[in-house]
């Protein structure tokens, strides 16, 4: 159980096993809501040998701002495309 891994805040902490994520793969992330710390945080675990895909869904109007404002304040790091359908 050693290789599992928590990524993230306080609130919105996840624990997984970093090594099982395929090396080029897409990481799919449904509710992100106002807090990216999990994403963020396993991106940047990752990012140094892996050249994986966060695609993070959340049809809210709350969460698609929060996006925006990060983006418009240059934490973007990422986050580089939004769409509506």
């Amino acid at each position: 159980m050693n290789d599992v891994l928590e990524f993230g805040s306080k609130y919105g902490k996840w624990s997984i096993i970093p090594k099982e994520i395929s090396k080029d793969g897409v990481i799919i992330v449904g509710g992100v809501g106002e807090d990216l710390s999990f994403e963020i945080s396993l991106n940047n675990y990752i990012s140094e040998s892996n050249s994986n895909l966060f695609v993070l869904i959340d049809p809210t109007d709350r969460s698609e701002q929060h996006l925006k404002d990060l983006a418009s304040r240059g934490k973007k790091r990422g986050i580089s495309k939004f769409t509506e359908n």
